[in-house]
């Protein structure tokens, strides 16, 4: 009958889901008008309770729903049972992340042959064959830089291409790094301090957005620097006064 041509259809099928066994059950009584499904309905199909391998299309698109649902109790059982244990998780992940970081922080030491500076609070700059540590040429000549002790204030002058903007660059980039813990490429005998705050004025930063031209864009730089500075900031200033005539930009250098 059609009822026994149901069952068979389903030869030798291999299910390792309850709930696509339960939704045979329910095509079968519900298609058939049976109060229940037989209790022998696995042997009469010749079900095998063991993996997906369906051989009626009709049933696949079933199936992944309920593979899915399936997948999802899973996944939320297993979340139950790490639960318990979040919180030596998280300190094993915290731990993780922290060495990460350190051994991060020491390979990317070696690339550049950095080293560990003596560090102050006071504002001494004493750097030795310092440079920059992402410059890409195959000879890189290094600097001294000393400040702090005798004076507060230096200026760099030189012919245009004669580094330095990239020296500029270098000690606002080194202070950085050093204050959050990295290895700087410079003599192991320098120093270093950390500062407060590094503010910079480099660059042509002319915007239209804001109807700023070179010259203004740089004067509002200075301006928001001076009301943010402090005794213990460093301050790094390229061509400071440019974008404007000469004498006018540097009257406004000096006062």
């Amino acid at each position: 009958d059609e009822q026994t041509k149901f069952l068979n259809s389903f030869d030798n099928i291999k299910i390792n889901s309850t709930f696509v066994i339960d939704k045979i059950c329910m095509d079968l009584t519900k298609r058939f008008n049976l109060d229940s499904t037989p209790v022998n309905f696995l042997t009469i199909c010749n079900i095998e309770y063991y993996d997906f391998d369906f051989k009626k299309e009709s049933f696949i698109p079933e199936r992944s729903i309920y593979e899915k649902r399936e997948i999802e109790l899973i996944l939320k059982n297993i979340s139950l049972e790490i639960d318990i244990y979040y919180d030596s998780l998280s300190l094993s992940y915290d731990e993780l992340v922290y060495l990460d970081i350190c051994f991060a922080k020491a390979k990317y030491a070696k690339t550049i042959n950095a080293f560990r500076p003596k560090v102050n609070l006071d504002g001494i700059l004493e750097l030795y064959d310092c440079y920059h540590p992402l410059l890409n040429v195959p000879k890189i000549i290094s600097n001294n830089v000393s400040l702090g002790k005798t004076y507060k204030g230096i200026i760099i002058t030189g012919p245009n291409t004669g580094g330095k903007t990239v020296l500029l660059k270098t000690v606002g980039l080194l202070s950085l790094m050093i204050k959050y813990g990295l290895l700087i490429p410079c003599d192991k005998n320098s120093e270093i301090a950390i500062f407060d705050n590094i503010f910079c004025d480099i660059g042509d930063e002319q915007s239209i957005s804001q109807n700023l031209s070179t010259f203004s864009s740089h004067l509002k730089n200075v301006i928001d620097i001076m009301d943010n500075v402090t005794n213990n900031s460093l301050v790094l200033v390229d061509e400071l006064g440019s974008g404007t005539d000469p004498k006018e930009g540097s009257n406004i250098a000096i006062s």
